[in-house]
């Protein structure tokens, strides 16, 4: 964290219970209603850099998914979705990217 000049990062939701899970507009199927994914972003707001620095993070570790959320036309996320495992327990290393409610194959 210390090369992203920021004192850490705030995780802006974890565990969702159903009703809160719906409310948000979560899936059914969210790793965050078993406590298995959480959302980040940095408290210095450069979200391109810690979109990188998760890549580079989670790259020789176990996990299911790594989204960059909400992207605008820039690629730039509104935060880092981290989902440890699916709710069937599968770590498929997914790298993806959301925009307008769409997922796609991180490219950057």
């Amino acid at each position: 964290m210390a090369k992203l000049g920021t004192a850490g990062i705030r995780i802006s939701s974890g565990y969702r219970g159903p009703k809160l899970n719906a409310a948000v507009g979560g899936s059914r199927t969210s790793a965050h209603c078993h406590g298995y994914a959480f959302d980040l972003v940095p408290l210095n707001g450069r979200m391109i850099e810690f979109k990188s620095f998760c890549r580079e993070f989670m790259n020789d570790r176990s996990f299911d998914q790594l989204i960059s959320e909400g992207e605008n036309g820039n690629a730039v996320p509104r935060w880092m979705h981290i989902g440890y495992k699916s709710p069937r327990g599968e770590q498929r290393r997914q790298l993806l990217t959301m925009r307008q409610g769409k997922y796609f194959p991180m490219t950057k």
